[in-house]
Protein backbone atom coordinates (compact mmCIF):
# COMPACT_ATOMS: atom_id res chain seq x y z
CA UNK A 1 0.00 0.00 0.00
CA UNK A 2 1.29 3.44 -0.67
CA UNK A 3 -0.51 5.42 2.32
CA UNK A 4 -4.04 5.76 3.51
CA UNK A 5 -6.44 6.22 1.33
CA UNK A 6 -4.94 3.01 -0.07
CA UNK A 7 -5.66 1.12 3.63
CA UNK A 8 -9.16 2.64 3.40
CA UNK A 9 -10.14 1.59 -0.36
CA UNK A 10 -8.75 -1.56 0.77
CA UNK A 11 -11.02 -1.52 3.69
CA UNK A 12 -14.47 -0.60 1.47
CA UNK A 13 -13.43 -3.52 -1.13
CA UNK A 14 -12.95 -6.15 1.55
CA UNK A 15 -14.48 -5.03 4.96
CA UNK A 16 -14.62 -8.31 6.17
CA UNK A 17 -10.78 -8.93 5.89
CA UNK A 18 -10.23 -5.45 7.10
CA UNK A 19 -12.22 -6.06 10.22
CA UNK A 20 -10.62 -9.09 11.39
CA UNK A 21 -7.05 -7.01 10.45
CA UNK A 22 -8.41 -4.13 12.99
CA UNK A 23 -9.72 -6.17 15.44
CA UNK A 24 -6.40 -8.45 15.72
CA UNK A 25 -4.32 -5.36 15.27
CA UNK A 26 -5.82 -2.44 17.01
CA UNK A 27 -8.20 -3.74 19.55
CA UNK A 28 -4.99 -4.91 21.74
CA UNK A 29 -3.39 -1.59 21.67
CA UNK A 30 -6.73 0.05 22.43
CA UNK A 31 -6.85 -1.74 25.66
CA UNK A 32 -3.37 -1.98 26.59
CA UNK A 33 -3.69 1.92 26.18
CA UNK A 34 -6.46 2.26 27.68
CA UNK A 35 -5.21 0.48 30.91
CA UNK A 36 -2.13 2.54 31.12
CA UNK A 37 -3.90 5.99 30.93
CA UNK A 38 -7.12 5.36 32.57
CA UNK A 39 -8.92 4.29 35.57
CA UNK A 40 -11.35 2.07 33.38
CA UNK A 41 -11.69 -1.69 33.55
CA UNK A 42 -11.10 -3.89 30.51
CA UNK A 43 -14.41 -4.71 30.13
CA UNK A 44 -15.43 -1.32 29.70
CA UNK A 45 -12.48 -0.72 27.00
CA UNK A 46 -13.86 -3.38 25.35
CA UNK A 47 -17.17 -1.94 24.69
CA UNK A 48 -16.02 1.59 24.20
CA UNK A 49 -13.41 0.17 21.35
CA UNK A 50 -16.50 -2.00 19.77
CA UNK A 51 -18.84 1.47 19.67
CA UNK A 52 -15.73 3.18 18.33
CA UNK A 53 -15.31 0.12 15.40
CA UNK A 54 -19.41 0.38 14.66
CA UNK A 55 -18.87 4.30 14.52
CA UNK A 56 -16.08 4.14 12.30
CA UNK A 57 -18.16 1.58 10.02
CA UNK A 58 -21.23 3.51 9.85
CA UNK A 59 -19.01 6.79 8.99
CA UNK A 60 -16.89 4.88 5.75
CA UNK A 61 -20.55 3.35 4.63
CA UNK A 62 -22.38 6.93 4.87
CA UNK A 63 -19.05 8.00 3.23
CA UNK A 64 -18.51 10.26 5.81
CA UNK A 65 -14.69 8.90 6.14
CA UNK A 66 -13.62 9.53 1.91
CA UNK A 67 -10.03 11.11 3.59
CA UNK A 68 -7.47 9.46 6.01
CA UNK A 69 -4.69 11.71 7.81
CA UNK A 70 -3.13 8.45 9.15
CA UNK A 71 -3.98 4.73 9.45
CA UNK A 72 -7.53 3.37 10.18
CA UNK A 73 -6.09 2.32 13.22
CA UNK A 74 -5.19 5.79 14.11
CA UNK A 75 -8.82 7.02 12.80
CA UNK A 76 -10.37 4.39 15.54
CA UNK A 77 -8.20 5.80 18.87
CA UNK A 78 -9.63 9.31 17.98
CA UNK A 79 -13.19 8.22 17.86
CA UNK A 80 -12.30 5.90 21.49
CA UNK A 81 -10.49 8.78 23.00
CA UNK A 82 -13.37 10.99 22.49
CA UNK A 83 -16.16 7.88 24.01
CA UNK A 84 -13.31 7.79 26.84
CA UNK A 85 -13.81 11.25 27.90
CA UNK A 86 -17.29 11.05 27.62
CA UNK A 87 -17.29 7.70 29.49
CA UNK A 88 -14.96 9.48 32.57
CA UNK A 89 -17.22 12.44 32.52
CA UNK A 90 -20.80 10.62 33.04
CA UNK A 91 -18.95 8.70 36.19
CA UNK A 92 -17.95 11.73 37.42
CA UNK A 93 -21.32 13.61 38.02
CA UNK A 94 -24.99 12.68 38.54
CA UNK A 95 -26.51 13.82 35.31
CA UNK A 96 -25.96 12.27 32.22
CA UNK A 97 -26.76 14.28 29.38
CA UNK A 98 -23.57 15.66 28.35
CA UNK A 99 -23.86 19.59 27.37
CA UNK A 100 -27.28 19.26 26.31
CA UNK A 101 -29.61 19.87 29.88
CA UNK A 102 -33.42 18.99 29.69
CA UNK A 103 -35.50 22.75 28.41
CA UNK A 104 -37.81 24.00 30.43
CA UNK A 105 -41.34 23.84 30.64
CA UNK A 106 -42.62 27.45 28.83
CA UNK A 107 -46.21 29.04 29.67
CA UNK A 108 -47.12 25.44 30.56
CA UNK A 109 -46.33 24.09 27.06
CA UNK A 110 -43.96 21.10 27.30
CA UNK A 111 -43.65 20.85 23.67
CA UNK A 112 -39.93 21.23 23.80
CA UNK A 113 -39.65 18.76 26.71
CA UNK A 114 -42.00 16.23 25.82
CA UNK A 115 -39.35 14.50 23.71
CA UNK A 116 -36.45 15.46 26.32
CA UNK A 117 -38.23 13.86 29.67
CA UNK A 118 -38.90 11.11 27.53
CA UNK A 119 -34.75 10.92 26.86
CA UNK A 120 -34.68 11.41 30.27
CA UNK A 121 -34.96 7.70 31.90
CA UNK A 122 -32.54 5.33 30.90
CA UNK A 123 -33.85 2.82 32.38
CA UNK A 124 -36.46 1.94 30.27
CA UNK A 125 -35.62 -0.80 27.58
CA UNK A 126 -38.94 -0.50 25.85
CA UNK A 127 -37.84 3.31 25.51
CA UNK A 128 -34.39 2.21 23.77
CA UNK A 129 -36.07 0.09 21.18
CA UNK A 130 -37.90 2.53 20.25
CA UNK A 131 -34.77 4.72 19.85
CA UNK A 132 -33.58 1.45 17.74
CA UNK A 133 -36.21 2.03 15.52
CA UNK A 134 -35.31 4.85 14.24
CA UNK A 135 -32.37 4.10 12.89
CA UNK A 136 -29.56 6.10 11.65
CA UNK A 137 -28.43 8.81 12.24
CA UNK A 138 -31.41 9.51 14.67
CA UNK A 139 -30.09 6.39 16.74
CA UNK A 140 -26.57 6.98 16.87
CA UNK A 141 -27.23 10.75 17.39
CA UNK A 142 -29.06 10.06 20.31
CA UNK A 143 -27.64 6.97 22.18
CA UNK A 144 -24.26 9.01 21.71
CA UNK A 145 -26.16 11.83 23.26
CA UNK A 146 -27.79 9.90 26.20
CA UNK A 147 -26.33 7.21 26.79
CA UNK A 148 -22.42 7.90 25.86
CA UNK A 149 -22.76 11.48 27.23
CA UNK A 150 -21.50 12.95 24.25
CA UNK A 151 -21.63 16.65 23.18
CA UNK A 152 -22.86 18.08 19.94
CA UNK A 153 -19.30 18.47 19.23
CA UNK A 154 -17.94 15.05 20.06
CA UNK A 155 -20.52 13.65 18.11
CA UNK A 156 -19.67 15.46 15.24
CA UNK A 157 -15.61 14.00 15.44
CA UNK A 158 -16.50 10.78 15.60
CA UNK A 159 -19.53 10.85 13.55
CA UNK A 160 -17.74 13.42 10.60
CA UNK A 161 -19.97 15.95 10.50
CA UNK A 162 -19.37 19.23 9.45
CA UNK A 163 -19.69 20.67 13.11
CA UNK A 164 -21.80 20.94 16.31
CA UNK A 165 -24.58 22.66 14.80
CA UNK A 166 -25.41 19.74 12.12
CA UNK A 167 -25.75 17.48 15.15
CA UNK A 168 -27.81 19.90 16.72
CA UNK A 169 -30.15 19.75 13.87
CA UNK A 170 -30.26 16.05 13.50
CA UNK A 171 -30.35 15.13 17.34
CA UNK A 172 -33.83 17.79 16.81
CA UNK A 173 -35.24 15.61 14.22
CA UNK A 174 -34.10 12.43 16.45
CA UNK A 175 -36.32 13.55 18.82
CA UNK A 176 -39.19 14.51 17.15
CA UNK A 177 -38.67 11.34 15.28
CA UNK A 178 -38.99 9.69 18.28
CA UNK A 179 -42.27 11.30 19.44
CA UNK A 180 -44.25 10.66 16.75
CA UNK A 181 -43.18 7.52 16.83
CA UNK A 182 -44.71 6.73 20.54
CA UNK A 183 -47.59 8.94 19.74
CA UNK A 184 -48.37 6.52 16.59
CA UNK A 185 -48.91 4.10 19.44
CA UNK A 186 -50.57 6.00 22.20
CA UNK A 187 -52.94 8.24 20.27
CA UNK A 188 -55.99 8.30 18.38
CA UNK A 189 -56.10 8.62 14.65
CA UNK A 190 -57.39 12.40 14.68
CA UNK A 191 -54.94 13.26 17.28
CA UNK A 192 -51.83 11.96 15.60
CA UNK A 193 -52.92 13.82 12.40
CA UNK A 194 -52.67 16.74 14.33
CA UNK A 195 -49.54 16.50 16.34
CA UNK A 196 -47.95 14.62 12.76
CA UNK A 197 -48.85 17.82 10.93
CA UNK A 198 -47.52 20.02 13.76
CA UNK A 199 -44.38 18.34 14.40
CA UNK A 200 -43.25 16.96 11.21
CA UNK A 201 -45.33 18.93 8.28
CA UNK A 202 -44.12 22.33 10.66
CA UNK A 203 -47.75 23.66 9.44
CA UNK A 204 -49.14 26.81 11.13
CA UNK A 205 -52.11 26.31 13.76
CA UNK A 206 -54.40 28.24 11.61
CA UNK A 207 -53.57 25.83 8.47
CA UNK A 208 -54.14 23.16 10.65
CA UNK A 209 -57.59 24.02 12.56
CA UNK A 210 -58.85 25.01 8.56
CA UNK A 211 -57.71 21.17 7.52
CA UNK A 212 -58.62 19.53 10.25
CA UNK A 213 -62.08 21.54 10.60
CA UNK A 214 -61.27 22.42 14.03
CA UNK A 215 -62.65 26.04 15.71
CA UNK A 216 -58.95 27.71 15.27
CA UNK A 217 -55.23 28.14 16.16
CA UNK A 218 -56.59 27.78 20.35
CA UNK A 219 -58.59 24.47 19.69
CA UNK A 220 -55.26 23.42 17.97
CA UNK A 221 -53.16 24.75 20.53
CA UNK A 222 -55.45 23.03 23.32
CA UNK A 223 -55.40 19.32 21.50
CA UNK A 224 -51.67 19.28 20.81
CA UNK A 225 -51.30 20.13 24.39
CA UNK A 226 -53.50 17.30 25.41
CA UNK A 227 -51.76 15.08 22.87
CA UNK A 228 -48.23 15.71 23.93
CA UNK A 229 -49.57 14.99 28.13
CA UNK A 230 -51.45 11.81 26.85
CA UNK A 231 -47.72 10.64 25.47
CA UNK A 232 -45.78 11.83 28.51
CA UNK A 233 -48.50 9.83 30.84
CA UNK A 234 -47.66 6.47 28.79
CA UNK A 235 -44.01 7.25 29.61
CA UNK A 236 -42.18 4.32 31.91
CA UNK A 237 -39.62 6.13 34.04
CA UNK A 238 -38.57 2.80 36.03
CA UNK A 239 -39.43 -0.26 33.78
Amino acid sequence: MNGPQDELALFRRNPDEGSKTINANCRPKFIRWGLDNHSIDGADLEDIFQNAFILMMQNIQGERLVQLTGTLCTYLFGIGKNLIRAFLRRHRRTDWLGEDTLPEQANGMPAATAEAGMMWQQTSDTLWQEVDALGDPGRSILILTYKEGLSAQEIADVMGYAGADVVRQLHKRARRDLLLLKARKVLDKASYELLFLSLKKEMKDDEIAQKLGLAGPEAVKKRRLECLEQIISTVSFYS
